[in-house]
């Protein structure tokens, strides 16, 4: 039994760090595309993926859609 959960472990250890890749690779194509030079959008996600989370990323991303969208402006709070 204990051999099976270390190969399931294993396993689930695998799974996430190919998450956190795609994670990582998706945030920095993002940060490209806005304009970071790649060197820093590399080093940016890479910190990002480690430290936050999905929902975190993507609470950036519609606050940075926002932006655009008022033109540049930050949104308004109220």
């Amino acid at each position: 039994m204990s051999r099976r959960f270390s190969r399931l472990a294993a396993l689930f250890a695998l799974l996430l760090g190919g998450c956190e890749t795609i994670i990582k690779n998706r945030v920095e194509t993002a940060l490209v595309d806005a304009g970071l030079p790649s060197g820093m959008a590399n080093c940016m996600s890479e910190i990002w993926a480690d430290d936050l989370s999905v929902s975190q990323i993507k609470g950036i991303s519609d606050f940075a859609d926002a932006v655009k969208d008022e033109g540049g402006r930050s949104p308004s709070a109220g």
